[in-house]
């Protein structure tokens, strides 16, 4: 006789995947941690009415969000054609950095655009990375927490991204469609 193991459904990996975030919010290091980040993520916020002081501390998060568009357009052959992290000075402000593509199209313009976004994930794991096992905060957290701050910070996609994004999002509205009706519950409230 077999004996099959049940795999594990979605909600379980999730769980699993999230269960030391909850020491960030059920601990008090946790919680002092957290707000260290925040504050920092203020910090980058109040900082952005000054070029140069933003450009220096948001450096890290604006080098990894230019180059998750350059990786993701590169990828999905978005051909990048220029790659850039030094401000410059644009008609309403200024841009900390950009990258060009020469075929941004209906099926890679989405992805290119909320590339940033997969910084999100990175982030959450460094957070849970830094809270296991960590007994008190110490000196060098500051700087642990000073990058997920930055990292957190970049995953927004800025308004010329969400543009280049726009432009392609009925496909993933009709991939996010497919993946409902494949599923047991679209199947299910599509028989209705």
């Amino acid at each position: 006789m077999k004996i099959f193991k049940k795999e594990p459904d979605m909600p379980e990996i999730v769980a699993h995947t999230l269960a030391p975030l909850t020491t960030a919010f059920t601990s008090h290091t946790g919680r002092i941690y957290i707000g260290v980040v925040l504050g920092f993520g203020l910090l980058l916020y109040l900082l952005r009415r000054s070029v140069l002081l933003m450009s220096l501390a948001a450096f890290p998060g604006t080098f990894l969000h230019e180059l998750l568009h350059f990786i993701v357009g590169l990828l999905l052959l978005g051909r990048p054609s220029g790659f850039s992290v030094i401000p410059r000075r644009v008609s309403h402000g200024y841009v900390l950095g950009s990258v060009r593509f020469a075929n941004v199209r209906w099926y890679n313009g989405c992805f290119i655009g909320l590339a940033p976004l997969l910084l999100l994930p990175l982030a959450l794991w460094l957070l849970a990375w830094r809270l296991h096992g960590l007994p008190g905060l110490q000196p060098q957290e500051l700087a642990w927490s000073y990058l997920l701050a930055t990292l957190i910070y970049a995953s927004l996609p800025s308004w010329p991204d969400l543009k280049v994004a726009a432009a392609s999002s009925w496909m993933l509205l009709l991939a996010t469609a497919m993946y409902w009706i494949l599923t047991n519950e679209g199947f299910r409230v599509a028989r209705l």
